[in-house]
């Protein structure tokens, strides 16, 4: 996507699901297991996002070892849709981290500092 075309996210978008697209989603670990629907050996670990709500249950067999997907939920909304009128054109995740950061008030405008960008040889710890 070119660099000066922002993608907004839609305005019906929760602040939190902007957050979570832009750096992830903070997991909530939920203690004890779970019964996978189809197979008596597997069972599942969940956790819950604190940000937006989205869930997620890993599968594991009795040895730890992964089985399968994750099976995700995502709170009504969160998903964006290919057929939405609103979003046309899917942002990516660089899109939402830059529509992010902006919100916290980093510009690509804002006035650059002078030096080449290295640390001073003055201020290393020996």
């Amino acid at each position: 996507m070119p660099k000066d075309v922002e993608i907004q996210p839609p305005k019906r978008y929760p602040k939190m699901f902007e957050e979570c697209r832009a750096r992830g989603h903070q997991w909530h670990h939920f203690p004890g297991l779970v019964d996978h629907p189809t197979y008596y050996t597997v069972k599942g670990t969940m956790s819950e996002c604190v940000g937006c709500g989205a869930e997620v249950t890993r599968w594991m067999l009795s040895t730890g070892r992964p089985f399968g997907s994750p099976t995700m939920k995502y709170p009504v909304g969160y998903l964006l849709s290919r057929k939405d009128p609103q979003t046309p054109e899917l942002p990516t995740r660089n899109d939402w981290r830059r529509s992010y950061i902006h919100s916290l008030g980093f510009r690509e405008d804002a006035p650059k500092k002078k030096g080449n960008g290295r640390a001073s040889s003055r201020n290393a710890v020996a």
